[in-house]
């Protein structure tokens, strides 16, 4: 057999399993950084609420969301480079990065014009609940556990003031960090990351 038409074989064999696949994939090291940031972005505004002398939003927000785009650019860059994405994984990954663009586009719209600085805070907590919630019913009973517990702490944050933000930051922990923790031991012990 000649490489190109091993070459053609291994692309069908690609577009199948990308087609029948029925398993969510997504980053780990995505999932963690996305949890840990908006945890210490909503930590931070916590502690400013009861007090506590804290650096302004714009110089921890900033290149924190930073880091988040150049974590989520680096693995769809490897992600292309592997040609096996699953069409749910692409899914699941689509409805992320479309929460992502609807909340920074109503961050940077809309707050302290039509919406509070807190009222933001969950609109962002319950954006990104609900897509957690679409790609768990996609097939991930960890992603619909996560989506469900971070929908969870965005509802009842709502009823404490004082504690808002530390709710919040509790519901991205629970709905980013420790599924994507659980996806990286999942990958240490030579199994992909599958959900």
């Amino acid at each position: 057999m000649e490489s190109s038409e091993a070459r053609e074989h291994l692309s069908a064999v690609d577009r199948i399993v990308a087609a029948t696949d029925r398993e969510v994939r997504l980053p780990p090291a995505l999932l963690i950084v996305v949890g840990v940031v908006c945890a210490i972005i909503n930590g931070v505004r916590q502690a400013r609420g009861i007090g506590i002398d804290v650096p302004a939003d714009q110089y921890i927000q900033l290149p924190l969301i930073a880091l988040i785009v150049l974590v989520g650019l680096v693995e769809s860059r490897r992600a292309q480079r592997a040609r096996r994405e699953s069409l749910i994984a692409g899914y699941a990954g689509a409805a992320l990065f479309c929460a992502f663009i609807v909340t920074m586009t109503l961050n940077i719209t809309a707050q302290h014009r039509l919406i509070s600085d807190t009222g933001m805070s969950v609109v962002w907590s319950a954006t990104f609940s609900m897509a957690l919630l679409f790609a768990g019913m996609m097939g991930s009973r960890l992603l619909l556990a996560a989506g469900a517990a971070m929908l969870a702490c965005t509802a009842l944050a709502t009823y404490f003031d004082t504690w808002l933000s530390g709710t919040l930051a509790i519901g991205w922990l629970l709905g980013f960090l420790v599924p994507g923790l659980v996806l990286a031991r999942g990958v240490s012990n030579g199994r992909g990351p599958a959900l």
